[in-house]
């Protein structure tokens, strides 16, 4: 769908539905508005409240990229699988809490990490970030203990890591855009794909 004119309401979309795309949209879902068979949900100018209920479960895309709010009321998304939004926000924490697999895009610029991390996400054990910012020569410098100790896998695509204890001890493989210096990779790692690039 390209444009919706006034707000989705409970019985609008099919059932059954799994994939649902709207370029332009901007109206805040109201709770069970999106079918519980909905695996795939891309809105492209979403920036309103995400509130209980309002996304379904079944979600393993999801689709924001002008999303700058919180997942607070959402909750975890079980199978939620890939994440595109325009910041990140502490609520990531519980959305991803139970999640194994995850790659996460955004593009705003961080100023400050403070109570933003993925440390209490326990279940994660692959997870690829991508900041995609239009001007990627930003440096956005990844804090220590962001990552959980259960990560195994890591990408990352225009972050930076300039710090011992930001890769957690366990982590076996790593694939970096951006050059890692060897003493901030710990023992565990026996997979490197590091980068030459400096920013």
């Amino acid at each position: 769908m390209n444009r919706i004119v006034g707000p989705l309401q409970n019985g609008s979309l099919p059932n059954k539905l799994t994939r649902l795309e709207i370029s332009n949209y901007n109206i805040e879902l109201q709770q069970g508005v999106l079918p519980q068979t909905t695996q795939y949900l891309s809105i492209g100018e979403y920036n309103q409240a995400l509130n209980q209920h309002s996304l379904p479960p079944s979600l393993t895309t999801l689709h924001l990229p002008s999303f700058t709010g919180s997942f607070s009321s959402v909750g975890p998304l079980y199978k939620l699988s890939f994440l595109f939004i325009k910041s990140l926000d502490p609520s990531l924490s519980t959305l991803l809490q139970y999640v194994k697999d995850i790659y996460i895009e955004f593009q705003t610029t961080i100023t400050s990490f403070e109570n933003i991390s993925l440390y209490n996400c326990t279940s994660i054990q692959s997870l690829t970030m991508f900041y995609s910012s239009y001007d990627y020569r930003k440096k956005l410098e990844l804090p220590v203990k962001f990552f959980p100790l259960s990560l195994r896998y890591l990408q990352l695509e225009n972050l930076h890591i300039k710090s011992t204890g930001v890769i957690n001890d366990g982590c076996v493989s790593v694939v970096s855009s951006i050059h890692i210096d060897d003493s901030h990779i710990p023992s565990s790692v026996t997979i490197i794909n590091n980068k030459k690039r400096y920013l």
